[in-house]
C-alpha cells in the first residue's frame, strides 16, 4: 500500500495581509482617501483574494442618490463601482499580482446636498490575503492594452492528469471625474457574460464625479489550448486580471481531473473555502448518455461547506471511466492524493 499527495493549496506561501474591521466613511462629493491600509509585501508572485462590506447610508430627498467607493492597489484598481439604492453588500474579488510592495488605498466619494441630505459611502470589514496553486497561467493585475494568450499545460497529478481549468478575470473601468461602462470580454471570441457586474451610473445626483464600474468573469476552459482573451469597448481605463488555473472550483460542474490509478485505489480530494464559503461539491464518474443528474452520472458524490474531505475507493467501476469533477464557486481544492492498494 502507497499513499501519494499533493499539497495544491500552498498554505507556506499563504498570508493574511490585511484584516481591519473598522468602518470608515465619507459624503463629501470628492473623490479622497477614504482610509489608507498601509503596504503589503509579496515575495513571491500571488493570487490575491479580497473582501469588504460596503454601504450607502443617511437620508437623501428625491432618492436615487448614489455614493461610490474604488479600491486601489499599487497605481492599478481592482474594484469599485457606485450605489444607488441605500444598500449593504460584501465585495469579493480575485486578482494577481507579481511579487513587490504595494500601497492599498480604498478611495471613496459620497453625494452631499446640506446636512440633512447626503449619501455617507462606509466601508468595513476590509481583509485581504495572498496565496499560490500549481498549475496557474495569470495576468498580473496592469493597465488593459492588448489581447492577452493563455496556455495551461495539463500535468500528470497523483490522481491522474488536469483536463479542465477555471479562469477568472476581474475588470475596472476607471475614469477620474466622469461617467465610464465595462467593455464586453471574449474568449476566442466568443463573448462571455459577467460573473458580476456593477455599473451603475445615477443621473441626478448632486455630484457627479462618479466614475467607477466593476466586473469578474469565471469560465472554463480546456488545457493544452491557447486561449486568447480581448476586451472590446467600454469607457475609461481599464484595469484587468486574469488568474486561470485547475484548482479554483467554477460555477457549474467540470471535469478538472482525468482519473489515472490502479484499479482498486482509493482517491482522496480535500476542498475548502476561498474567498467565500460555499457549497462545494466534489464527484467521481462521468456524465451519461442521457443523463438523470448528479445521482445516476456520479458513482460519488459530496457536497458540503467549510472544509470538504472526499475520498472514494475505485473497486468494480473502471478506472478509465471515471473524473474528478467539482464545483463551487468561491471555493477551492486545497489537496489530493490516492491510496494505491
Amino acid at each position: 500500500m502507497v499513499l501519494l499527495t499533493e499539497q495544491i493549496r500552498h498554505l507556506n506561501d499563504e498570508k493574511v495581509l490585511i484584516d481591519v474591521a473598522t468602518a470608515y466613511a465619507r459624503s463629501a462629493c470628492t473623490w479622497a482617501t477614504l482610509h489608507d491600509y498601509g503596504n503589503i509585501v509579496l515575495t513571491v508572485d500571488s493570487v490575491i483574494i479580497v473582501s469588504y462590506a460596503v454601504s450607502n447610508s443617511n437620508p437623501m430627498a428625491g432618492g436615487g442618490k448614489t455614493s461610490a467607493h474604488r479600491l486601489k492597489v499599487g497605481t492599478m484598481y481592482v474594484s469599485g463601482h457606485q450605489f444607488d439604492t441605500v444598500t449593504n453588500t460584501t465585495v469579493e474579488a480575485m486578482f494577481f499580482l507579481a511579487a513587490g510592495t504595494y500601497n492599498v488605498l480604498m478611495e471613496a466619494a459620497g453625494d452631499y446636498f446640506d446636512g440633512n441630505n447626503y449619501r455617507l459611502c462606509t466601508v468595513s470589514n476590509f481583509k485581504m490575503g495572498s496565496l499560490t496553486f500549481p498549475d496557474t497561467d495569470s495576468t498580473a493585475l496592469e493597465v488593459y492594452a492588448a489581447h492577452s494568450h493563455h496556455l495551461l499545460v495539463s500535468r500528470l497529478t497523483p490522481i491522474g492528469t488536469t483536463k479542465n481549468g477555471v479562469m477568472h478575470i476581474n475588470v475596472m473601468a476607471y475614469n477620474a471625474a466622469t461617467a465610464v461602462a465595462l467593455p464586453t470580454v471574449d474568449i476566442d471570441g466568443v463573448n462571455q457574460s459577467w460573473q458580476t457586474s456593477k455599473t451603475i451610473q445615477v443621473a441626478g445626483s448632486y455630484c457627479n464625479s462618479y466614475g467607477s464600474a466593476w466586473g469578474k468573469i469565471a469560465t472554463v476552459c480546456t488545457l493544452d489550448a491557447d486561449h486568447i482573451v480581448t476586451l472590446t469597448g467600454g469607457t475609461g481605463t481599464m484595469y484587468v486580471s486574469i488568474v486561470f488555473t485547475p484548482w479554483i472550483l467554477p460555477v457549474a460542474v467540470t471535469e478538472l481531473v482525468n482519473i489515472d490509478v490502479p484499479q482498486g485505489s482509493t482517491v482522496y480530494c480535500t476542498s475548502e473555502p476561498l474567498f467565500l464559503n460555499p457549497t462545494k461539491t466534489i464527484e467521481i464518474g462521468k456524465v451519461r448518455a442521457i443523463s438523470f443528474g448528479a445521482t445516476t452520472d456520479y458513482y460519488y458524490v459530496s457536497s458540503g461547506i467549510d472544509i470538504l474531505s472526499s475520498s472514494y475507493t475505485i473497486e468494480i467501476v473502471k478506472v478509465d471511466s471515471c473524473f474528478l469533477n467539482g464545483l463551487g464557486y468561491g471555493g477551492c481544492i486545497s489537496a489530493i492524493g490516492v491510496d494505491i492498494r
